[in-house]
């Protein structure tokens, strides 16, 4: 055993996405439909809900007056958005990604004609449900109250898994994208706006 082999940097350890332990971290989306076919690209039919949250900069401000705010207000948030997970999990779907004090969502179609428009259903039930538990909610401890506004969209989607040396990412791209966020920027808190072509 030499020197240098000892005191070269290792390479970075990228765990195998197929891997059965990593399957609860991993959307199911991209497990089913791009893991298992083998392919860095597929096509992805669904509906989305992005969830846009507001309240954590009055939180992160309330916060950092104490000694212990970093880590209360990641404890918070951590809470916060476990709850609003749960709820899409129990309605059959799927979060995509995190941009922030935002989330995307996705329910992908079935292949039969009467399963096409089921994910829109699923979303739209969702995103009510979320308003109806976890708008106007008050954090534990302080006076915020953090509130969310949800856009709904439909249509065809790429997902891509793009792998670098150290990270794998999986991202949609497609025109609901595009069509979203004038849906979440018309939402006011507690209120579900769906795209037209939702």
């Amino acid at each position: 055993l030499s020197l240098a082999s000892v005191t070269q940097p290792a390479e970075p350890f990228v765990p195998d996405p197929r891997a059965p332990t990593l399957r609860p971290f991993q959307p199911k989306c991209l497990r089913d439909q791009v893991l298992t076919i083998g392919k860095n690209c597929t096509h992805v039919e669904g509906a989305i809900a992005f969830v846009d949250i507001s309240g954590f900069s009055a939180l992160t401000h309330t916060l950092s007056q104490g000694s212990k705010g970093a880590m209360l207000l990641s404890k918070y948030i951590n809470d916060y958005l476990s709850l609003l997970i749960e709820v899409v999990y129990g309605h059959e779907g799927d979060i995509v990604s995190f941009a922030g004090d935002a989330f995307l969502a996705l329910w992908a179609s079935g292949t039969s004609a009467a399963e096409q428009r089921q994910p829109v259903v699923r979303a739209t039930e969702c995103s009510l449900a979320l308003q109806a538990k976890f708008n106007h909610y008050q954090v534990p401890g302080t006076s915020v109250v953090l509130k969310i506004h949800i856009g709904v969209s439909y249509g065809s989607f790429l997902g891509f898994l793009i792998e670098g040396s150290a990270r794998r990412l999986y991202l949609l791209a497609g025109r609901p994208l595009l069509t979203i966020g004038d849906a979440v920027n018309a939402a006011t808190s507690g209120q579900v706006v769906l795209t037209g072509a939702a």
